[in-house]
């Protein structure tokens, strides 16, 4: 006959375990919500950007931009986009760089000189002193 308790200790074994697949379960989740977090937040720096492109305020686009890699200024980078009246149609989807952990690559169907552009363009959103930011 068993002990009081004695089923206790058969479980007792197990039950790390499966603690630690629950705590693993729950820490993949909160990752997923950090980067579906972060994809939300890339989305909404690329559509506030181009909401406000056509005005060309650099000092509204200024904080959404992430240094040129080419060392351009923001005004001439607004520049050039205005010119080929770039817009934006939709956003199709948000998905971490694989490669890098502060970017994120936003697809997006963009419009220039008033025309639909054939592919959808990779946008690629980085985190850069603190805030997510367009790269140009």
């Amino acid at each position: 006959m068993r002990s009081p308790g004695s089923h206790l200790r058969t479980l007792a074994g197990p039950l790390p375990a499966a603690c630690a697949v629950l705590l693993a379960l729950a820490s993949g989740t909160s990752a997923c919500r950090s980067t579906a977090t972060d994809a939300d937040a890339a989305v909404g720096v690329v559509q506030r950007f181009f909401a406000a492109l056509p005005a060309a305020d650099c000092g509204a686009l200024g904080p959404l931009l992430a240094p040129d890699t080419q060392g351009r200024p923001c005004d001439e980078v607004v520049a050039e986009m205005n010119a080929h009246e770039l817009r934006l149609l939709e956003i199709a989807s948000a998905v971490p760089d694989g490669r890098d952990r502060d970017a994120i690559l936003v697809r997006a169907q963009l419009s220039q000189d008033g025309k639909p552009l054939k592919q959808p363009a990779v946008l690629r959103v980085v985190r850069h002193d603190g805030a997510w930011r367009l790269r140009p």
